[in-house]
């Protein structure tokens, strides 16, 4: 984005399509300099398809959304290392919510042998620092939302907070780039499809 930033200030910049570019244009020798003259030609031809770039304050939205979700992967992938370094001992919490804080503590105070005391202890302080970052990120989502005049908007609904409010403002920027609900809704992936021959 960068680039394409750059090079806005000085000229008319257009941001190709990399797959519908390849179905209008697949060549059977790949090189930059045939892949320039494809573009070049296209350009010429007014068949340039282009993707949408959102303006700077969406990508700062559809950032802030994109980091908390990095971070709850992150957080699902290392419970899910101590449910495996647990199973490997045959050690089941007694509790609903085995990571809140009866089970937490439970987990701290488990007698284990020292190479899995030091893992799960290591894999405990992780999550409890990706605790801390997801709540701050959660915080840095909800004063962006509030900021936003469509999320805010979205968030008034029953049963939008203020992570899908974002998360959907973010992601449809413009939403007259759209030429009708239809398209809006397969853009979401909503629309189910059926692609199949024979």
């Amino acid at each position: 984005m960068h680039v394409y930033d750059s090079l806005s200030q000085t000229c008319s910049v257009k941001m190709a399509h990399p797959l519908k570019v390849k179905a209008i244009a697949s060549a059977r020798i790949k090189t930059d300099k045939i892949d320039a003259r494809t573009l070049a030609l296209l350009l010429k031809a007014g068949m340039i398809p282009e993707s949408y770039v959102p303006p700077k304050e969406q990508r700062q939205a559809r950032l802030i959304v994109r980091h908390r979700a990095s971070l709850v992967e992150v957080r699902v992938q290392i419970k899910n290392r101590i449910y495996a370094l647990l199973i490997k001992e045959g050690i089941q919490v007694p509790f609903t919510d085995k990571f809140g804080k009866k089970g937490m503590l439970f987990m701290k105070a488990l007698d284990l042998g020292e190479a899995q005391r030091a893992s799960l202890d290591s894999l405990l302080a992780l999550l409890d620092a990706l605790n801390v970052q997801v709540k701050e990120a959660d915080k840095r989502v909800k004063d962006y939302a509030l900021q936003d005049h469509y999320a805010s908007l979205l968030a008034t609904h029953v049963g939008v907070g203020h992570l899908t409010a974002l998360a959907a403002a973010s992601e449809i920027c413009d939403i007259g780039r759209f030429p009708s609900h239809k398209k809006l809704c397969s853009y979401f992936g909503l629309v189910p499809s059926v692609y199949q021959s024979g």
